[in-house]
């Protein structure tokens, strides 16, 4: 599967939580995390601005989406990170590039990990945004084993040896492993 996804033109993957909401809160988020001012609050230390400005107040909608089992799949984590252009589709074709998604979950992460009492953001632990946020390195740059051990063993997988073959695939080395 990984050589497929790392071949394929694109990836489609179907979240039915995906919606107009969703897909506007995100692109909302995308774009203001390019402005100047985003930059000046992240380079200021504003957790909480940031976190406010890129996830549209904590939006509902977005809650919904990070809801899915789809984050919590094994192989979702390879459609997630071997290829760049990679859209989680609603049932009305609503679409969100994972990248745009995946660069809002880096302040999701920073606000669930150094803010003092949140221990749940959109109904997640911290350990889930770090699984996630972990998606984003692993779409820059191949994972070390290690790295990917840390990342997919919190997955769920109908078949324990699939867990195997999502690190074998983001790890590329479906070469050495027979």
């Amino acid at each position: 599967m990984a050589d497929i996804y790392r071949g394929a033109e694109a990836v489609v993957c179907l979240v039915d939580d995906i919606d107009t909401q969703a897909c506007e809160t995100v692109q909302y988020g995308a774009r203001i995390m390019d402005t100047a001012v985003y930059r000046d609050m992240a380079s200021a230390g504003d957790i909480h601005g940031c976190y406010l400005s890129a996830s549209g107040g904590g939006s509902n909608a977005l809650c919904r989406v990070f809801q899915h089992r789809w984050w919590e799949r094994a192989w979702t984590f390879q459609e997630a990170v071997l290829n760049c252009n990679t859209y989680l589709i609603g049932v009305d074709d609503h679409t969100i590039p994972i990248s745009d998604l995946l660069r809002i979950v880096s302040v999701v992460r920073r606000r669930a990990a150094l803010v003092a009492g949140v221990n749940n953001v959109f109904g997640r632990p911290p350990a889930f945004w770090d699984s996630v946020s972990a998606m984003a390195d692993a779409s820059a740059r191949t994972l070390s084993l290690g790295e990917a051990i840390a990342c997919v063993w919190r997955r769920n997988a109908k078949e324990k040896h699939d867990l195997v073959y999502s690190l074998v695939g983001v790890c590329d080395l479906s070469n050495v492993v027979k």
